[in-house]
């Protein structure tokens, strides 16, 4: 595919800071425009969610699916009155670090794209992010799912319900979740590399 030359369109070139640097093409600008628009939707709907949990009450648990007279919601949450205030606190604690885990990799995720969409592929700046998107999808992993087993335990107790009953940590989210962790650490490597090459070459890549 070969690009125009001047300063407009797609197939341009832009100049910042002393180097040219050449914009994204039209395919490639739509493609990294679905995804700062897929990052700006998850955000929305962690809000969205995080408005319905507010407004229908109780405590939000998995535990509910299976808590009887004490669910909430349809079962997404316990009544406050069935549970004592230290598990009532660790599963808010466990709801809110879900919620600000996901909504940070929402925003990294439409920040990183969005730098992207500017040109800015292999600078500094969008290596970070990528190192920061990869450590908070590991702290989702181990320190939200620690929080949210406590909770859920305590729950259980407090419920005289049986962990047997409960699949409290779907194996297959946890599965995707780490492999996407690994592929932005992947891809955080990789762009550190060509970021390196490219001042090594004098910005040709």
């Amino acid at each position: 595919m070969t690009t125009g030359h001047g300063t407009g369109g797609t197939g341009g070139t832009s100049e910042t800071g002393g180097a040219v640097r050449e914009v994204t093409p039209r395919r490639e600008r739509w493609d990294v425009g679905a995804t700062v628009f897929g990052g700006v939707v998850a955000l929305a709907l962690v809000a969205v969610h995080v408005v319905g949990t507010l407004a229908a009450g109780g405590v939000p648990s998995v535990v509910g699916r299976i808590a009887g007279p004490a669910a909430v919601d349809e079962g997404a949450a316990v009544s406050a009155d069935a549970l004592s205030p230290v598990t009532a606190g660790f599963l808010w604690g466990a709801y809110a670090a879900e919620v600000a885990a996901l909504a940070a990799l929402a925003v990294l995720v439409a920040v990183i794209a969005v730098r992207c969409l500017r040109g800015r592929f292999f600078d500094a700046g969008t290596v970070r992010l990528l190192w920061a998107t990869s450590w908070v999808a590991l702290a989702y992993l181990l320190v939200v799912s620690l929080v949210v087993t406590l909770g859920t335990n305590l729950a259980l107790r407090d419920l005289e319900l049986a962990w047997r009953d409960l699949d409290a940590i779907d194996w297959r989210w946890f599965v995707l979740l780490y492999l996407f962790m690994m592929f932005v650490s992947l891809m955080a490597v990789a762009f550190r590399r060509a970021a390196a090459m490219s001042r090594d070459q004098e910005g040709l890549i």
